[in-house]
């Protein structure tokens, strides 16, 4: 692999800010990354007579591999965390669930990660009952709003919605009849489908906060 591309030198300064949290000496910083003894300090020494190196993408990664960090988070300014969650079993018949082995597969867990970094995030708080049993009265929907030609990204999963007129739902997004029109359809049976509407927006429901 190459060496990072060139950027401003922030980077550098969020892998101190980084190296001070972590509190280790950089010549032990350097071992526990598979390095030689100088390697943090060529990369972040703040002398000016020395010229900082510039990393591999795959050295810099072990590095942020030993920090526990991830390599995003230095190369990327608008970098935000996300949250990794492991899963642990499934759940079938009978609703009980049965834990995972947890070596399955070559050892660890699966997990399933949230990341709203690149999302225009929005909640829905559910009042009532009339979405029973998918949604429950007092939930919180977590949505991930997209418009234009993305909003085609959205199909077939459960959103918040905007028409292009002002209307809003939370409904099933599908493809309509025509082009750039869709059929939004209800949980509730009682409802009928509301067919090829035009949308400002649709913001597919990411996660489910449950107050109760």
């Amino acid at each position: 692999m190459g060496n990072i591309p060139r950027m401003s030198e922030e980077w550098r300064n969020r892998l101190l800010a980084a190296v001070k949290r972590d509190g280790r000496p950089w010549k032990r910083l350097s071992r526990d990354a598979g390095q030689n003894e100088t390697y943090v300090r060529d990369l972040l020494d703040p002398q000016p007579a020395r010229v900082a190196a510039t990393p591999r993408i795959d050295t810099l990664g072990r590095l942020c591999q030993t920090l526990n960090i991830s390599l995003a988070e230095i190369l990327d300014p608008d970098y935000r965390p996300g949250i990794a969650v492991p899963v642990v079993g499934y759940v079938s018949g009978g609703e009980s669930w049965h834990p995972f082995d947890d070596h399955a597969k070559g050892g660890g867990l699966d997990f399933i990660s949230f990341d709203m970094s690149d999302a225009d995030a929005i909640a829905i708080r559910v009042r009532g009952t009339s979405m029973a049993p998918v949604y429950r009265d007092g939930d919180d929907l977590i949505c991930s709003r997209v418009m234009g030609t993305d909003i085609r990204r959205a199909l077939n999963r459960d959103c918040a919605i905007m028409t292009a007129d002002g209307a809003a739902f939370v409904k099933i997004l599908l493809a309509g009849s025509q082009p750039n029109m869709f059929r939004l359809r209800s949980y509730n049976h009682a409802y009928d489908d509301i067919e090829d509407v035009e949308l400002a927006w649709a913001a597919p429901i990411s996660w489910i906060h449950r107050r109760g």
